[in-house]
């Protein structure tokens, strides 16, 4: 039962990782677009 609970905590951190490092990536392409565009315009 603790095994499985750990297991489960480390998938949970592992997967809230891997999406925060997804919407950082994201955001920041967005603020270069921008960045970009301002520097053009």
């Amino acid at each position: 039962m603790n095994q499985e609970i750990k297991e489960f905590k480390i998938n949970a951190a592992t997967l809230y990782l891997y999406l925060e490092n997804k919407v950082i990536k994201t955001v920041m392409k967005l603020v270069k677009k921008l960045v970009i565009r301002c520097f053009l315009n």
